[in-house]
């Protein structure tokens, strides 16, 4: 594992820290009626910039610029506390966990571009986010456990939200011709 990044993964984090506020609050506007409470909507984009993170960036610095961007999340809603600091840090490791444990089921790195490998790491994801966030709110926010079947609704709210975000992603990267380096990109991690 390289420990510095590389000046494309500087950039490249940068833009994606920033990206997710953003796209949070798009998300809030775009489904509100689909919120189910302050931490659960049933569609949640950014669960996609998640893994996008970890798989682009790697998972060291995947990790830290989702937890960049939950911090810059914090910032925006004047929300800048401990008990937040554990969401962003539940949130900022349910990618990297569920890229790890994908290649240890699989015994294999992820490869990006079978649609079978995506959906089975997105379901690890929305399993693996929602556990994390509720075991940090049963430890620091009992408030946010607010009945039984959040749990099931958030995994579905992630799942929903890394698909569409793949989805939308897949449609912008071939509209500017991402996808050819996207591809070169997989086909050097599979070999």
């Amino acid at each position: 594992m390289r420990w510095l990044p590389s000046l494309e993964q500087v950039v490249i984090g940068g833009v994606a820290a920033v990206l997710f506020p953003l796209v949070h609050v798009f998300n809030d506007w775009a489904f509100d009626a689909f919120e189910f409470s302050h931490h659960i909507s049933l569609i949640y984009l950014p669960a996609f910039l998640r893994l996008a993170n970890v798989l682009v960036l790697g998972q060291a610095w995947g990790t830290l610029t989702t937890a960049l961007g939950g911090v810059l999340l914090a910032i925006w809603n004047n929300n800048v506390t401990w008990v937040e600091g554990m969401n962003v840090l539940a949130s900022a490791t349910s990618g990297w966990l569920s890229v790890w444990l994908f290649q240890i089921i699989k015994e294999r790195p992820v490869r990006l571009l079978e649609m079978k490998d995506l959906l089975q790491l997105v379901m690890l994801y929305a399993l693996m986010n929602a556990l994390l966030n509720h075991v940090a709110w049963t430890l620091v926010e009992q408030d946010a456990l607010i009945t039984v079947h959040q749990l099931p609704m958030m995994v579905i709210g992630d799942f929903l939200g890394a698909m569409l975000g793949a989805l939308l992603f897949s449609w912008g990267a071939k509209k500017l011709k991402l996808d050819q380096l996207a591809r070169k990109r997989a086909q050097a991690q599979d070999e």
